[in-house]
C-alpha cells in the first residue's frame, strides 16, 4: 500500500472514532435531558400541590418567622445605633452634633425650654424614632409579637372550618417537600453542567471534524483530501480534476517502479 494510501486508511479510522465518541456523547445528552425534563416536572408538580391544612399552619409560622427576620435586616441596612449617635437636626455652626446627655434628658423628661436649643425635640430640632416601623402593621410586627402570634394560632385555626385538621394534622410535610425540591434543583444544577460540558465538546468535535457529514468511504476521502491538495472543487471542474488526479497517479506509479528497481551499484 503507498505512504498516500496508508495516510487515508489511518484518517478513515480517525474519523470513525470520532464519529462513535460523537454518537455516545449524542445519546448521553439526551438521556440528561429527559432526566432533567422529568425533574423540572416533580419540581413543578411538587409546587403546585394544593397545601393540606396542618401545612398551611406550618406555612403561616413559616412566613412570621420570615418577617420577623427581614425586620432585622431592614434594622441593619437603616443603621438604628448610627442615627441615634449622630441624629439628624438643625446643624448648629456647620456641624451636625451627636447625641449628647441633654437629648436623652430632653427625651425622657419632655423637657426643653431649659436646655440649649440645639436640643430641642420638635418640629424644629431633631427627629429621631425610637423603633422603626414601615406602616401600621409592617414587619416590626412581627418581630416584636411573633411569639403571641404563634402562641395564639391554635385558637384562631379551631374558630375555622377544618381547624382541627390544621391543628392535629402532620405540618412537617411541607418541609419535607421544601427539601425534596432542594434535592429536585441540586441534581438539575449538576445535570445542567453536564449538558453545558456535552454540548461544548460536540460543538469543538463537529468544528474541528466536521462530522456531521454523511460517513464517507476511504475513496471519498481520498477524493476530498486530493480536491483540497489540488485546490479543484471535482463537482464544479471535473475535467480539470480528472487531468490533475491523472497527472498524481502517474507520478505516484513512477515512485513505485523507481522504488523496485536495484540501485546501480548493485548491477
Amino acid at each position: 500500500m503507498s505512504t498516500f494510501k496508508s495516510v487515508i486508511s489511518t484518517l478513515s479510522g480517525a474519523f470513525k472514532e470520532v464519529r462513535s465518541a460523537q454518537t455516545k456523547l449524542k445519546a448521553d445528552k439526551a438521556k440528561a435531558e429527559k432526566r432533567k425534563a422529568d425533574l423540572e416536572a416533580q419540581r413543578a408538580e411538587l409546587y403546585a400541590q394544593p397545601l393540606t391544612p396542618a401545612e398551611v399552619k406550618a406555612a403561616m409560622i413559616k412566613v412570621i418567622d420570615d418577617r420577623a427576620a427581614k425586620y432585622l435586616l431592614h434594622i441593619g441596612a437603616s443603621n438604628l445605633l448610627g442615627a441615634w449617635m449622630t441624629p439628624s437636626r438643625q446643624v448648629v455652626g456647620g456641624e451636625k452634633l451627636p447625641l449628647g446627655l441633654q437629648d436623652v434628658e430632653s427625651m425622657i423628661l419632655g423637657a426643653g425650654a431649659d436646655l440649649p436649643e440645639h436640643n430641642r425635640l420638635d418640629d424644629g430640632g431633631m427627629r429621631l424614632g425610637l423603633i422603626p416601623t414601615q406602616e401600621r402593621f409592617g414587619l416590626w410586627a412581627y418581630f416584636f409579637l411573633g411569639d403571641v402570634m404563634k402562641a395564639k394560632l391554635d385558637d384562631i385555626l379551631l374558630a375555622c372550618p377544618r381547624g382541627r385538621e390544621a391543628v392535629d394534622g402532620d405540618g412537617s410535610t411541607l418541609g419535607q417537600r421544601r427539601q425534596q425540591i432542594a434535592s429536585i434543583d441540586a441534581e438539575l444544577a449538576q445535570l445542567n453542567s453536564e449538558i453545558a460540558r456535552m454540548t461544548a465538546e460536540l460543538t469543538e468535535i463537529e468544528k474541528q471534524f466536521s462530522v456531521d457529514q454523511p460517513e464517507e468511504t476511504e475513496e471519498q476521502i481520498e477524493r476530498r483530501v486530493w480536491a483540497q491538495r489540488l485546490g479543484c472543487d471535482p463537482d464544479r471542474e471535473p475535467e480539470r480534476f480528472a487531468h490533475l488526479m491523472k497527472q498524481q497517479q502517474d507520478y505516484q506509479a513512477r515512485l513505485n517502479d523507481d522504488a523496485k528497481r536495484p540501485a546501480p551499484w548493485r548491477n
